[in-house]
């Protein structure tokens, strides 16, 4: 696969805010002390559950795909936590990579015999600003011993189990992000204890509903719109298109399918118009490789509430260095127990559906990007550079109708253009005064005029 490094990626980003024009303040992320995190290794190991039985992956194209699970961060405040991860065909056939436990694409040795995936002792993440100076982080196995942690010499490994999931080798062992010369520890990458499976995907679950459009300026683009406005003259994010689909349980719940798969093209278009090119890229090279992911993905609106739209977090379909995903404060308010009623004097603009547009607005869009959906603390970006309105408008296909009730499909037969006969069963073009049989998709009624 080829992939272009176009944006130094150099830390997890996350979009949170209250209206379409609010800035996000800049945030840095913290160093905790590795006195603060003795107290959580102390807690007791939880076994983890065991996916289905099935033979151990052989080959990188048995062990590629993604991956959900639970891993352990020993900061107060997380413990236990639920991610997702990627692995990929790596540089040759003795290595993969790994996605997920840094924001880096990680090319690390795997040996399908023994079923190891080894990680270096040390795998630098580079500077860092913090209050009190600059330092360097490192990825450091660390083991527990008897006066705390402990740095290991060792690589750190994860075991491809028998039943096909992946698991830490040694419960005791840990992977963390180390400020060098420095007892202390950065959020967001590493962690221990992991325990991650295949993601089994429910694509028999939806159905297809249409193409829809979308203008995407509050999740994936707006994260390269400096980039890009800075090579590509008057740029604008542009409008992407996918499948938009409908979930056979839930009539309210649809989805944005693979929402970024053809960004790639859209962005190469652009720069073939604009003559851009760089040393790593030209027209030549062929696609430019915005989004990496060769993996379902999509963005999920649950319409339950009209005036109210939730985005169901979940992974997006982007990968660039991170695993990226979508939500919005609406769901984190309703999952909570809020209505949109006590919602609104909180938040300036509620997403909603535009029954006149037949469109749905997305406002206060989050996106974070990571092996875990990031909060502000794990954040490095200053944000506020970016140009983004924290909203999303997705142009519903032809078939959807919407309306201050909800979510409903039209029969097809109904957007057909009806077709008049006379009763001796010749077409008229201009039907007028009289009986007439209409033909409307399978429908034939007879109508007086």
């Amino acid at each position: 696969m080829k992939k272009f490094y176009s944006l130094a990626l150099s830390a997890a980003v996350a979009f949170a805010a209250s209206a379409a024009d609010v800035k996000v303040a800049p945030v840095v992320r913290q160093a905790v002390d590795e006195a603060t995190i003795l107290e959580m290794l102390a807690a007791p190991v939880q076994t983890p559950a065991k996916a289905p039985a099935k033979a151990r992956p052989a080959n990188i194209n048995e062990l590629a795909g993604l991956y959900n699970g639970a891993y352990y961060l020993p900061f107060e405040g997380y413990g236990d936590t639920e991610g997702t991860f990627a692995i990929l065909p790596g540089e040759t056939a003795a290595t993969l990579t790994f996605i997920g436990m840094c924001d880096d694409y990680m090319d690390i040795p795997v040996s399908y015999a023994t079923g190891l995936i080894e990680f270096p002792a040390k795998y630098p993440l580079g500077s860092y600003k913090f209050s009190d100076g600059t330092y360097d982080v490192v990825l450091t196995h660390m083991v527990i011993g008897e006066t705390g942690l402990v740095e290991s010499s060792s690589p750190y490994y994860l075991m491809i189990n028998e039943d096909g999931s992946i698991s830490s080798l040694d419960v005791n062992a840990f992977y963390l992000p180390r400020l060098e010369g420095k007892d202390s520890y950065m959020l967001g990458s590493g962690g221990g204890r992991f325990n991650i499976s295949l993601a089994v995907d429910d694509n028999d679950q939806w159905v297809s509903k249409g193409e829809c459009s979308f203008l995407d300026d509050g999740f994936l683009l707006p994260v390269w719109s400096d980039w890009l406005g800075a090579r590509v003259t008057g740029y604008n994010i542009p409008q992407l298109t996918c499948d938009f689909q409908q979930n056979k349980n839930n009539p309210k719940l649809f989805r944005l399918f693979r929402p970024y798969d053809k960004v790639n093209e859209v962005i190469t278009d652009l720069f073939v118009q604009n003559n851009v090119s760089f040393d790593y890229w030209t027209p030549a090279d062929g696609l430019f490789y915005l989004n990496d992911c060769p993996f379902d993905g999509s963005i999920v609106l649950d319409a339950t509430y009209p005036n109210c739209v939730q985005v169901v977090p979940g992974f997006n379909g982007a990968i660039s260095g991170y695993i990226f995903y979508s939500s919005n404060i609406e769901y984190a308010e309703l999952s909570a127990g809020s209505t949109p009623e006590e919602i609104a004097p909180f938040v300036e603009h509620l997403s909603y559906i535009d029954p006149a547009a037949q469109t749905a607005i997305i406002y206060n869009c989050t996106m974070a990007a990571g092996p875990m959906p990031f909060d502000a603390v794990n954040s490095v970006f200053k944000v506020e550079n970016y140009s983004v309105s924290n909203t999303c408008t997705i142009v519903l296909p032809e078939g959807i109708k919407l309306d201050e009730t909800g979510l409903t499909e039209i029969a097809a037969e109904q957007t057909e253009a009806p077709v008049y006969y006379n009763l001796q069963g010749v077409r008229v073009e201009n039907p007028a005064n009289g009986l007439y049989i209409r033909v409307q998709g399978k429908t034939a009624t007879k109508v007086v005029l």
